[in-house]
């Protein structure tokens, strides 16, 4: 068993920190600066990652609560409940659809290359969520189904799978992976193949996990698992695309 015990808030004086919005804060944090580094390191304008920041920031917000309150309506107990999000409360895939709408307005706006952009920040959305699910598993936010594995931790009495550190690990090696790939002479002429890569990639480790969590399921999935589903198939038919593409203008 792994010793275990939840940290929700830090109060110094008259000041309340929530420990959940603290690690959020801290994982959007660092996706932006790994992000302007790979932009850099791709011979990208920087400036395009912080500018577009803010915005991709208020569209993951907003899109990861609405997700999260069509899923979890009985957690409104009042108007201040809606907006309530440093308690936690926020579904990732509508954070990463949120985020991707507001980056493809900014793209739109600037007239950048939306691809070389998205294969510069991909490797960053795996360490931000990284970091997330460290909040998450810090203030006891989505632990899992009981079990009986010598790494369990006891929680609400019973020893359950720690899930926010499955995923944590997993977005690890993905970050890794995608570092790897984005190496690769092959992903410099297949343009958003890294960003496909992590789609597909991350799809696999939540249908994975979500086994292990306690989310309710519709004829044996969860809706994240149907999700994970739709967007594997998308990245990887994106991705036969692109080789097929590159194969065909090379013949």
């Amino acid at each position: 068993m792994i010793p275990y015990s939840t940290i929700k808030t830090i109060d110094i004086g008259f000041l309340k920190l929530h420990v959940w919005g603290i690690f959020a804060a801290l994982g959007f944090l660092a996706a932006i600066l790994i992000a302007a580094r790979e932009a850099r390191r791709r011979k990208l304008d920087e400036e395009v990652i912080y500018d577009a920041a803010p915005w991709v920031i208020i569209g993951s917000v907003i899109g990861a609560r609405i997700v999260f309150l069509l899923e979890n309506p009985w957690a409104v107990s009042g108007p201040l409940d809606i907006i309530s999000v440093w308690n936690g409360g926020l579904a990732f895939h509508g954070g990463l659809f949120g985020g991707i709408l507001a980056f493809l307005a900014y793209v739109k706006r600037k007239k950048i290359s939306l691809w070389k952009y998205a294969d510069a920040i991909a490797p960053a959305i795996a360490v931000g969520h990284a970091i997330g699910r460290i909040g998450c598993f810090a203030t006891g936010l989505h632990i899992g189904r009981e079990t009986s594995v010598p790494w369990a931790v006891m929680y609400e009495g019973k020893l359950r799978h720690a899930t926010p550190l499955y995923e944590f690990l997993g977005l690890i090696g993905i970050f890794a992976f995608l570092l790897w790939l984005g190496n690769r002479k092959m992903s410099k002429s297949l343009e958003g193949i890294v960003f496909a890569a992590y789609v597909a990639s991350y799809s696999l480790l939540r249908f994975a996990v979500e086994f292990y969590r306690e989310d309710p399921t519709y004829y044996g999935l969860t809706i994240a698992q149907y999700l994970a589903i739709g967007l594997f198939l998308a990245s990887l038919g994106f991705i036969l695309l692109k080789i097929r593409r590159q194969a065909a203008s090379a013949a």
